[in-house]
């Protein structure tokens, strides 16, 4: 009766202990105060090496969404994850407290493993948005968010990896660097069509942008294999 009794105590502490205590899937950034994620480029990882990241998620709380043919304002209650699509096989993907991430508290996604191919990985983040439009319809909208590109690098990440790519633009949209995966040295543009000088670094599998100094709005990223529109904030 005793030992039961004693079971039954540690039990009943158990319950009352944090889940933090036990350890959690990932832990928030809380640098993160406005909507979006952290960090906002994946750092690269090697192949059949262990490999870690967590993203801090931010929801935004309004969004413009179209309703009758006309486009409306829309107060978000929640943003759900449904998946990562297009990483390399032994990397997997996990949530804090579930893949259900509201706009009054951060959260996190861990994605790891030891990824067993090397290559560029543009991944997609298919997702649903649960909204309210004038404070009391309720409104359902899929989404996929293409914010992140995943490069581990190994034998087969070669040139002929990024051959395959074309042309990849992330963060997109962007505010302070963007990354370029391309093999030849791309040309920005703003919207009349004029050429637009940044700094720009090459890397391993293309180059870097700093958009830094840019005014918001629309600009192009060009190479000879085709054009991505870039988005300055």
């Amino acid at each position: 009766m005793i030992r039961n009794l004693r079971w039954i105590i540690v039990i009943a502490v158990l319950a009352f202990i944090p889940e933090s205590t036990f350890g959690q899937i990932c832990t928030p950034d809380t640098g993160l105060k406005i909507p979006g994620f952290k960090p906002a480029i994946l750092p690269d990882g090697d192949v059949n090496q262990s490999y870690s990241v967590g993203i801090t998620v931010k929801v935004f709380k309004d969004t413009q969404v179209s309703q009758g043919g006309q486009t409306v304002s829309a107060t978000v209650d929640s943003m759900v994850l449904t998946g990562v699509i297009g990483m390399p096989n032994g990397l997997k993907y996990e949530c804090l407290n579930t893949c259900k991430f509201t706009p009054s508290t951060l959260s996190c996604v861990k994605i790891d493993g030891t990824p067993t191919q090397s290559g560029v990985f543009p991944l997609k983040l298919p997702i649903l948005i649960y909204a309210k439009v004038f404070g009391v319809v309720p409104l359902t909208r899929p989404d996929t968010l293409r914010n992140f590109v995943l490069l581990i690098k190994g034998n087969s990440a070669s040139v002929a990896d990024v051959q395959k790519l074309g042309l990849s633009v992330y963060p997109n949209p962007a505010k302070n660097t963007v990354q370029v995966v391309s093999t030849e040295k791309p040309t920005l543009f703003n919207l009349l069509g004029e050429i637009v000088m940044v700094d720009m670094k090459q890397q391993e599998m293309g180059y870097e942008l700093n958009i830094s100094t840019l005014k918001s709005g629309v600009y192009f990223v060009r190479n000879r294999q085709g054009s991505v529109k870039l988005f300055v904030e």
